[in-house]
C-alpha cells in the first residue's frame, strides 16, 4: 500500500490517515477503471464497454456525493456511532485539503500505481513467454485491470473465480491462448 509510506514519515491523526488511505484506493480504482474500460471496449465491444463505463461512472458519482456533499456527510453521520462523528468531520475536511495541497504526492501515487500494474503485466507476460505464448504487455496490462475491477463485483467471496474467469475470457478475446 503506497498510502502507508506517507504514514511512516510523521505521526498522522487517524482521520488524516484514513483520508490518505481513501485517496490511495481511489487513485488505484480510477486507474483500474480507465484501463479496464479500455480493455472491455477493445476486446468485448461497444455495448459491454458502455455498460461498464456507465456502471463505473454511476458508482463514482454516488461515491463522490456520499463523501463530499453535505447531504452525503449527513447520511454518514446518521449511520456512524456518535463517538465517531468528530473523526468523520475531521476526515471530511482533511481530504479536500490533501487534494489541494499534495498534488505532487497524488501524482507520484498515480505513477507508482501504473508502474505496479506494468510490473504485474510484465511478470505475467514473462510467464506466458515461458510457456511459449507471445503476448503484448499492453494487452496483459488492460486485461489485469479489467479482471481486477470485475473481481470487485460482490457475487462471490473476494471475487473468487470472477477474476480468473474474466482474465481467461479477455485473454481469449485478445487472441492469447490459454491452453
Amino acid at each position: 500500500d503506497f498510502s502507508l509510506a506517507y504514514l511512516l514519515k510523521d505521526r498522522v491523526a487517524p482521520a488524516k490517515s484514513a483520508g490518505i488511505i481513501l485517496l490511495d484506493k481511489l487513485i488505484t480504482l480510477v486507474i483500474l477503471s480507465i484501463a479496464g474500460s479500455a480493455c472491455i471496449a477493445l476486446f468485448l465491444g461497444a455495448w459491454p464497454a458502455i455498460i461498464a463505463a456507465g456502471s463505473l461512472s454511476a458508482l463514482w458519482i454516488a461515491g463522490f456525493l456520499l463523501l463530499f456533499t453535505d447531504a452525503g456527510k449527513k447520511l454518514f453521520l446518521k449511520i456512524l456511532p456518535q463517538n465517531m462523528h468528530g473523526h468523520f468531520l475531521e476526515f471530511a475536511l482533511v481530504v479536500p485539503q490533501f487534494i489541494a495541497n499534495e498534488k505532487s504526492r497524488i501524482a507520484l501515487n498515480a505513477i507508482l500505481t501504473v508502474a505496479k500494474l506494468a510490473v504485474q503485466a510484465g511478470a505475467t507476460a514473462i510467464i506466458y513467454l515461458g510457456l511459449g505464448v507471445h503476448v503484448r504487455i499492453i494487452d496483459i496490462f488492460m486485461i489485469t485491470a479489467a479482471s481486477t475491477i470485475i473481481s470487485f463485483v460482490p457475487l462471490t467471496m473476494s471475487g473468487l473465480g470472477l477474476k480468473e474467469g474474466s482474465f481467461a475470457l479477455l485473454a481469449l478475446r485478445a487472441g492469447i491462448s490459454v491452453d
